[in-house]
């Protein structure tokens, strides 16, 4: 998506937040662990990412040339990357809280 959509909105900030939810979903495959853990693990990876994009990690390890990476972890940095994981992490933690409710409002019925 990140190659064909070039928007004020759609990339930048939901792109972002689908990012933390995909590796949320990534991760819920692999590991077994409590659901809100699994979204603060997702949180710090994609916080990861955008560090490595603060410090240019791919220029340090002379690897700005590999397209695939750059596209994978990113060229530059952004405070507003940082908001959109932020807020994929809290529509999980959201997603999961409405899902509880309904689960007991269902028992009671």
């Amino acid at each position: 998506m990140a190659l064909f959509v070039h928007d004020g909105l759609i990339r930048p900030f939901l792109g972002d937040s689908l990012a933390t939810i995909w590796v949320y979903c990534l991760l819920s495959a692999f590991l077994h662990m409590p659901k809100v853990l699994r979204v603060l693990v997702s949180l710090f990876l994609s916080f990861l990412v955008e560090f490595v994009q603060y410090i240019d990690l791919l220029h340090i390890l002379n690897l700005d040339d590999h397209e695939f990476l750059r596209i994978v972890l990113g060229a530059t940095f952004d405070w507003n990357d940082l908001m959109a994981y932020s807020a994929g992490a809290i529509s999980l933690l959201a997603f999961f809280a409405v899902q509880t409710l309904l689960r007991r409002k269902r028992l009671m019925l």
